[in-house]
């Protein structure tokens, strides 16, 4: 939404005016945010954004950061257990695919709703 803001008087508390008339509103640039996947293992096998239940009985996770390019710009292993080379490259290999993916489908969201509001406010012919 738009936000309007107005200084109050002296002694007066300024005020805020919000506009969210949709022809208002302006799209938060996303374009180079990262998605944060957590990996959990729980026995031989990785799981995608654990619920709580599952954290608690996870051995270890992985957090990972990625871009829609799958560059990964954050990483941090928690956890009491170890994991190997193999599985913390496993796991960092379904957050990059999972994030890419994620971002993909934001970004299709975003253009449909953008398309809709513009198809909305086009005036008629």
């Amino acid at each position: 939404p738009r936000l309007v803001f107005y200084a109050g008087d002296a002694g007066e508390s300024p005020e805020v005016e919000v506009d969210e008339a949709p022809s208002h509103c302006a799209r938060l640039n996303v374009e180079n945010l990262p998605v944060y996947v957590n990996v959990a293992k729980l026995g031989d096998r990785f799981v995608v954004d654990p619920t709580s239940e599952e954290e608690a009985c996870a051995s270890s996770d992985v957090l990972v950061a990625v871009d829609k390019s799958g560059k990964i710009r954050a990483l941090q292993k928690r956890g009491k257990a170890g994991l190997s080379v193999d599985e913390i490259m496993e796991a960092v290999g379904i957050a990059v695919t999972t994030g890419t993916e994620t971002i993909r489908r934001l970004e299709a969201t975003l253009d449909a709703e953008d398309a809709a509001r513009e198809s909305a406010e086009a005036p008629e012919e």
